[in-house]
């Protein structure tokens, strides 16, 4: 009789820690993640009410910050290129090498990917050299204000004293230039009209 009551005791008990465990897992648990995110969505709206009735009191100041905004945007457009010139961007690469000393290998372009309002043109660039003038050659592309390239990695091996360089690089370009537009070099005439004009001058 004591064994039956006690097995009873133990089964009601698990029963309830059961019942327990199932109430906070499938029941509390999530209704509690429910209210943390509806608290910080709340927090978040508070912040955003807080900011449009601080510019509602101060137009004035709006105006001012969003001329700014829109300077900072024009200053931006043009430090962006409006296309994406691979033919350009592997002499800017083949003629920095060559100032420095260092042997262009290859250029590879991957696929350009679209972002928002930009996209990028990620590149591997492989050049040979002199390891002085290979890493001057980097420190140049990366010192240089008027690069269109960053630099992302620096893979470097040395073989018999020449120091092989393979550079990932990312372009960066506008969104907005019209598809197919051609580059200005390429509205320039080129050749010569019949084969008299080669030898005039």
């Amino acid at each position: 009789m004591k064994k039956e009551k006690l097995e009873a005791g133990a089964l009601v008990v698990l029963l309830g820690l059961g019942l327990i465990y199932g109430y906070y897992t499938y029941l509390l648990s999530p209704e509690i993640e429910t209210i943390k995110q509806k608290t910080g969505q709340l927090t978040e709206r508070g912040a955003y009410y807080q900011r449009l009735q601080n510019y509602a009191g101060n137009e004035a100041g709006l105006d001012k910050e969003i001329q700014t905004l829109e300077q900072e945007v024009k200053g931006l457009a043009v430090m962006v290129p409006a296309r994406l010139d691979k033919p350009q961007i592997m002499v800017d690469l083949y003629t920095l090498a060559k100032q420095k000393g260092v042997y262009p290998q290859t250029v590879v372009f991957a696929e350009p990917q679209v972002k928002s309002g930009y996209q990028e043109l990620p590149l591997t660039f492989s050049c040979l050299g002199q390891p002085d003038n290979v890493l001057s050659m980097i420190s140049a592309l990366v010192a240089s204000p008027d690069s269109k390239l960053a630099l992302q990695a620096v893979n470097l091996t040395q073989q018999q004293g020449v120091l092989r360089a393979e550079l990932k690089l990312t372009g960066y370009f506008s969104q907005d230039a019209p598809p197919g537009e051609k580059p200005p070099f390429m509205n320039s005439s080129f050749g010569v009209d019949n084969v008299a004009q080669m030898f005039q001058p």
